[in-house]
């Protein structure tokens, strides 16, 4: 079985804001990790896929 996901303009738009909330918190910190904004919006893609995946369910 496979699934079709769609993300609405909205949601793609919440996208940046987060982004940009984790990319100034790291800025903010000392030795702050600027490739953790990177990294938080390509684990959301991958969990995105994963429910496109039709391997993903048993």
């Amino acid at each position: 079985m496979s699934y079709r996901v769609r993300l609405t303009h909205h949601a793609e738009a919440d996208f940046d804001p987060l982004f940009e909330f984790v990319l100034e918190r790291e800025l903010a910190r000392d030795g702050g990790n600027l490739d953790l904004a990177e990294q938080a919006l390509d684990a959301t893609r991958q969990g995105i896929a994963t429910l496109r995946s039709e391997d993903s369910y048993p």
